[in-house]
């Protein structure tokens, strides 16, 4: 049987279509990830807003004739790589990926680093690297496309597709790359460098930046590069169910290279880290947890980075109320990062999130939450595959048998091999060069 994550995915591809076209071009397909989010409840435009945005792009159409910054520091005239950084350096999940690639690899007057960030500009400049700084006019639209039914936020996203479109088609015909990599190319804006890479026939790659769901399909499966750099064998083998094998590549990732170890294994506080659920399974799901733990205090809720907080805090005081939980229970945001707060944790509830490796990695107890119906593992360690009906009890025996919770997590790291197959660079390096 195929699981919810399995037919949002397909759902999404089959509203996706083809006929919509510029210069060539599907620019449907730009919708795909917006739409994944939306189905999942993370997405959900405000009319006013939208209204908002719509008014704005028609004052910049009367008033302003230059609607896009481009700008060029150029060394020389081609470049044998186009890395695109479209993430700020301070959102580290992300921007990492690439910015540790730009500043390890060997040939640097080989890349040209293309961002629409200007902290990324500036690091470039102060780093002396080749780079080419553009951004799209904000909030503008085009008639046509509300006139043929679509929304506000689509038309707002096609105008961008189309001004990438053009951007890119030139700027790959002037430098003539061999290889573009994107960070990820679900994600807008690396869907476009990908999308028009492909469409001059120029070599794609795009990397794995979070947790590859236990599923037959999630939006890793809509893959638009020709390779795929994933951090191991776990990631691969969930890959391979739905993306032809040769274009998975294992080679590790830094990104969680700064993560340290802590010293207080036994005291803390209670952190659960959920991943992206429709917003009725995650109230479900949390208000089974906080039913079975609400005896114990320092109970931290990390939101998912898509995740809007302030819905997810009225959730949760909604559950607390309902069900007179009197707990600590707190839910935090971007405002305070996931290694600080596992720095202060005993014990993480995990919920199919890729912030598991961080909780392993810095020595924190890792429970894997057992959904009912649900019986494939995100860690794959049986032993903190615990279902929701026993979590007291589980938290109760790490806390006061501690030779049988140094077990759990010396486990913990010996399984981490199979996640992560290094922490340096060397081999994608290596298959980048063999690609010039």
């Amino acid at each position: 049987m195929k699981n919810n994550l399995t037919l949002i995915v397909e759902n999404v591809l089959k509203s996706i279509s083809v006929d919509k076209k510029y210069k060539g071009y599907a620019i449907e397909e730009s919708l795909i990830a917006f739409k994944y989010l939306k189905k999942c409840g993370l997405r959900n435009t405000i009319w006013w807003k939208s209204l908002i945005k719509l008014s704005m792009g028609f004052l910049k159409k009367v008033f302003f004739c230059k609607k896009i910054i481009l700008e060029k520091n150029l060394k020389k005239d081609t470049y044998k790589i186009v890395v695109a950084i479209n993430f700020s350096i301070a959102d580290t999940r992300h921007s990492k990926i690439l910015i540790d690639f730009v500043n390890e690899f060997p040939d640097k007057k080989d890349l040209l680093i293309v961002t629409n960030r200007r902290c990324v500009a500036e690091h470039c400049f102060r780093n002396d690297f080749s780079y080419v700084f553009f951004k799209t006019s904000m909030y503008n639209f085009n008639y046509g496309d509300l006139f043929a039914g679509y929304t506000i936020y689509e038309s707002f996203i096609f105008k961008e597709y189309r001004e990438y479109i053009d951007f890119l088609s030139a700027l790959y015909i002037e430098v003539t790359p061999k290889v573009v990599m994107t960070t990820q190319d679900f994600l807008l804006p690396d869907f476009y460098f990908a999308k028009v890479a492909n469409f001059n026939n120029i070599q794609t790659l795009t990397h794995q930046h979070g947790e590859i769901p236990n599923s037959e399909k999630s939006l890793y499966s809509v893959l638009f590069s020709d390779y795929f750099m994933c951090w191991g064998e776990v990631s691969k083998e969930r890959l391979k169910r739905s993306i032809d094998e040769d274009k998975i590549k294992i080679v590790g990732t830094t990104k969680f290279n700064s993560i340290g170890i802590k010293n207080n294994f036994t005291e803390g506080d209670i952190l659960i880290t959920p991943t992206v659920l429709p917003l009725h399974q995650f109230k479900l799901v949390l208000n089974s947890i906080l039913i079975e733990i609400k005896g114990f205090n320092r109970i931290i809720i990390k939101t998912h980075p898509s995740q809007d907080t302030k819905v997810i805090k009225e959730i949760i005081n909604e559950i607390c109320s309902v069900n007179e939980i009197v707990s600590n229970v707190k839910v935090v945001g971007s405002e305070k990062g996931l290694i600080e707060l596992l720095d202060n944790a005993f014990i993480m509830i995990n919920i199919k999130s890729g912030a598991y490796l961080e909780g392993v990695l810095s020595g924190t107890s890792l429970i894997d939450l057992d959904l009912d119906g649900d019986n494939s593992s995100l860690f794959q360690n049986a032993d903190s595959f615990i279902k929701v009906s026993d979590l007291k009890n589980e938290i109760l025996k790490r806390k006061f048998d501690s030779k049988y919770n140094f077990s759990i997590i010396r486990d913990q790291k010996l399984l981490l091999k199979n996640n992560i197959f290094s922490t340096n660079l060397e081999t994608e390096i290596e298959f980048v060069k063999g690609l010039l």
